[in-house]
């Protein structure tokens, strides 16, 4: 892998990446708690310990993204390794992504916030640029941690949430605490090989005031320069006009959102399943 990455190492750096940090899965383990429907409901049931190590963003492109977009020599070599996907069992050798992506729910709830991926290469865009994305997806960083009183170095999806917030969307540390934030899935991206923890949060802050503070936001480059979109949510009505763009315009939305979005809608019980289910199979 260390040959394949020099190859498309002096390419990457033409194009402006830059060759930072991250941190991925060494080891999952679920486990569940307790059977409780109620805990099932809140998201208690099961208990996620990952450990954790760092990868260079280069040794990232030279695996899993070329796993996808490489030639058929590098796409038969990095399969080979790789074998099939298996959601609870980090790729020996990758990398292994792990982050968090957020909807993000303005004026107490009323509105959905969504944006679109830069087309810049080097900000992100070579990764469906273009398309509708979640108004907060945040890799996990070396930042996100820090060492205990036993000196063991942990972080949760809940401080990667909270700086996602900040860095893009440019919420200070004041409207962060006032929000509410609430992680409801786990998911693992089958083409990518990289998981995810996907959630909500509630702002009462208002489309403008969230508008102004994009603005300010250190890692605006990564959405369109239009900014935010804000989508109303305020009945089922909405909501179901809501899902059904997403029905009908599946192409223009990056399945990270599709997912998200959908599953925010269910926790928040904006709409019962059945109606989900019904506007979902239209488009079937």
């Amino acid at each position: 892998m260390t040959v394949i990455r020099d190859r498309h190492r002096p390419r990457w750096l033409s194009e402006g990446f830059e060759n930072g940090q991250q941190v991925g899965i060494a080891t999952l383990r679920i486990s569940r708690v307790n059977d409780r429907p109620e805990d099932d409901r809140a998201g208690r049931s099961h208990r996620i310990v990952c450990q954790m190590h760092t990868y260079d963003y280069f040794s990232f492109l030279a695996t899993h993204r070329l796993l996808l977009t490489g030639d058929v020599q590098e796409r038969k070599i990095l399969t080979e390794i790789a074998g099939e996907p298996k959601c609870g069992e980090p790729i020996d050798g990758f990398p292994n992504p792990f982050s968090v992506g957020l909807s993000v729910f303005c004026e107490d709830g009323d509105y959905l916030v969504l944006t679109r991926r830069t087309t810049s290469v080097a900000a992100g865009g070579h990764w469906h640029g273009g398309k509708v994305y979640n108004a907060v997806g945040e890799n996990a960083a070396l930042r996100d941690f820090s060492p205990g009183l036993d000196g063991v170095v942990r972080s949760t999806p809940y401080l990667i949430a909270q700086r996602g917030l900040w860095e893009e969307l440019g919420l200070p540390v004041v409207e962060i605490d006032a929000s509410e934030i609430r992680l409801h899935s786990l998911a693992y991206a089958m083409d990518l090989r990289d998981h995810k923890v996907f959630g909500y949060v509630l702002t009462g802050l208002s489309r403008d005031e969230l508008q102004n503070a994009w603005r300010q936001a250190p890692d605006r480059s990564e959405s369109a320069s239009s900014g935010l979109d804000f989508h109303s949510v305020q009945t089922k009505a909405d909501t179901r006009r809501l899902l059904q763009r997403i029905v009908d315009e599946t192409e223009d939305w990056a399945p990270e959102a599709v997912f998200c979005t959908i599953r925010s809608v269910l926790v928040r019980r904006l709409l019962l399943p059945s109606e989900v289910s019904s506007i979902l199979a239209s488009g079937k």
